[in-house]
């Protein structure tokens, strides 16, 4: 397997830390999550990683920098 480079890492990282978040998160809380994927899910460019919810439980999206 190809060794991944720093931003996929950081990502990869990131996606790590919504699974810790969902674990821990209070019930109520995983149903806002779960009202807010039924009409924006899309299959395609819209995934439970966009809900805005978890930046309050690990930051903002990392960001690819140049």
């Amino acid at each position: 397997m190809a060794k991944l480079n720093a931003v996929q890492e950081e990502l990869f990282a990131w996606y790590d830390k919504i699974h810790e978040a969902h674990e821990v998160m209070p019930e109520e809380e995983r149903q806002e999550l779960a009202e807010w994927e039924r009409p924006h899910l899309d299959g395609s460019m819209v995934a439970t990683s966009n809900w805005p919810g978890w930046e309050k439980y690990i930051g903002k999206r990392p960001t690819p920098t140049s």
